[in-house]
């Protein structure tokens, strides 16, 4: 929506609206206040939501902020689910004790070592993979494409038929997919 709540009250009551037209499914708040510019933290939604949205049951967390998830991790403990949703701030979301992601696909060889070497106690080579994500997360974002083009674009320059991003978000050129790929590989993304 181009609108935005004024208030938490209206926020709440409009997503228990949307998670009421599917009683039956678990609701997930999609987090990504950078984005959407909406002002009230995950937290002060999960404390309101969680007797007003019956279905609500955690969260996709793509937002910088940490304080808000430890303050839901201390209020609400296991009650909710919280999902890591972004690369670059995964071994953050770790540290926490968020275990569960949504992220990029093309990202998935560097966060799985990233993982392992989180359980194994091995900070020095999770730092190491944290950083090989940003990077290659940077090489993305220099691209100045949308989210959803600068992760088509990654996946074209990997070999992949990804299609273009929807609108209104602008086509992916070739030229673009190159100049990620060249980037990628300079960096090491592709050993």
């Amino acid at each position: 929506t181009y609108y935005k709540p004024q208030t938490l009250d209206q926020y709440v009551e409009y997503m228990r609206q949307v998670a009421a037209v599917a009683p039956e499914l678990p609701f997930y708040l999609y987090d990504i206040d950078f984005v959407t510019g909406i002002p009230f933290t995950a937290y002060e939604f999960m404390t309101a939501g969680r007797d007003k949205i019956p279905t609500l049951r955690g969260l996709k967390h793509t937002s910088p902020d940490f304080i808000s998830m430890n303050h839901i991790l201390m209020k609400h403990g296991d009650y909710y689910q919280l999902i890591m949703g972004t690369d670059e701030m995964y071994l953050q979301g770790l540290a926490i004790g968020i275990e569960d992601t949504i992220m990029c696909t093309w990202n998935g060889n560097t966060l799985n070592r990233l993982k392992a070497a989180f359980d194994k106690g091995d900070l020095v080579t999770a730092r190491k993979e944290q950083e090989n994500a940003l990077r290659a997360c940077d090489v993305r974002r220099r691209a100045g494409l949308s989210i959803p083009g600068g992760n088509k674009a990654v996946l074209r320059a990997m070999g992949f038929p990804a299609g273009q991003p929807r609108s209104p978000c602008g086509q992916v050129t070739q030229g673009q997919v190159d100049s990620i790929k060249k980037e990628l590989t300079e960096i090491g993304f592709f050993e």
